[in-house]
């Protein structure tokens, strides 16, 4: 009994739970506990007032790559240091479609803006928090070493820009294929999804490529080491440095293409071997330094050198001095 005086304010009929209203509740409880569970790795989820915090979300396992679609009410990500530092996935790209709605986000200091439509790539390596809007959103998950120098913290693509209209329709076609795809169909999916995205990346107006020299130094070297090898040319340098055709093509297109650069560099090495060791038969040296025909090879020294390759080897023979091919 409550104390003499007080009243005891009742509930009204319609606020008292019924079963089939507790079965609900408790339905959409697992429903957002479950997709928690699912956004958990990613960033810790937080509701934004007056909306309370809900989504639902899909996921596709295609071997190292994950397919997502969700569909969330407004919500605040975090992504902590220690998910960014060692969390599973601090190993891992997203490239996040909004469909339907926008998001505003700022990912190691560096503010991303996303409308629908867009695209947004963010190395998860860093820490990051953002605000979404109620909406739909695709996202894939792939090891970052699969793609050429993938963005250093965050880049957008816009719905205006051809790249990105075309990596939104891949994403799109790749969700309405999961439910038939068996385990070797999904394999397939995955390398398709990674060539598009890097095909993308390599056409996106807005990215800087910081590292391009660094890599085109890292080939060079690897040239080198390895002229003497017949495979030595723009697919094996792509499969090695894991970069597509296109973007090997750009970093070369100075000095008349990755063909070209290996050539000379042949050309080059066989004109010291010339030099410095004109006992050698010239097709021995032409072969050894991956030509396959004499008569291209000839043909290709006197063009670059201005000089038979038989002149330079009687020259040096005689102990007459040979000028050096001009660097490039």
């Amino acid at each position: 009994m409550p104390p003499h005086g007080t009243v005891r304010a009742l509930r009204p009929v319609d606020a008292i739970p019924t079963p089939a209203g507790r079965v609900q509740r408790h339905n959409d409880d697992l429903r957002r506990r479950y997709w928690r569970r699912l956004v958990g790795p990613l960033a810790t989820p937080h509701g934004l007032p007056p909306l309370p915090l809900s989504g639902h979300c899909e996921r596709h396992a295609l071997g190292a790559v994950v397919l997502a679609d969700a569909r969330i009410g407004a919500c605040r990500f975090v992504r902590d240091q220690a998910r960014a530092g060692a969390g599973m996935l601090a190993d891992r790209l997203l490239v996040l479609l909004a469909v339907r709605g926008a998001l505003s986000a700022s990912v190691a200091g560096q503010p991303l803006e996303l409308r629908q439509g867009d695209i947004a790539f963010v190395d998860l390596s860093h820490p990051f928090e953002a605000e979404a809007a109620d909406g739909h959103y695709l996202a894939l998950l792939l090891p970052r070493d699969a793609v050429h120098d993938a963005p250093g913290g965050a880049l957008a693509l816009r719905e205006s820009h051809l790249p990105c209209r075309m990596l939104a329709r891949h994403l799109e076609q790749l969700v309405a294929s999961m439910p038939c795809a068996d385990a070797v169909e999904a394999e397939a999916l995955a390398r398709s999804a990674t060539s598009v995205v890097q095909l993308c990346l390599d056409f996106a107006p807005t990215v800087q490529r910081k590292g391009a020299q660094s890599l085109r130094a890292r080939i060079l070297e690897f040239i080198d080491a390895n002229l003497h090898e017949p495979e030595l040319g723009p697919e094996l340098i792509a499969r090695t440095f894991h970069i597509s055709r296109t973007w090997l093509y750009r970093i070369f297109s100075g000095a008349g293409g990755v063909r070209r650069c290996i050539r000379d560099k042949r050309l080059d090495a066989a004109f010291r071997d010339l030099c410095e060791q004109p006992q050698r038969r010239i097709i021995d040296i032409a072969w050894h330094r991956g030509f396959a025909s004499e008569r291209y090879f000839q043909r290709a020294f006197a063009e670059r050198f201005g000089l038979n390759p038989r002149d330079v080897r009687d020259r040096s023979r005689r102990g007459l001095p040979v000028a050096p091919p001009d660097p490039d």
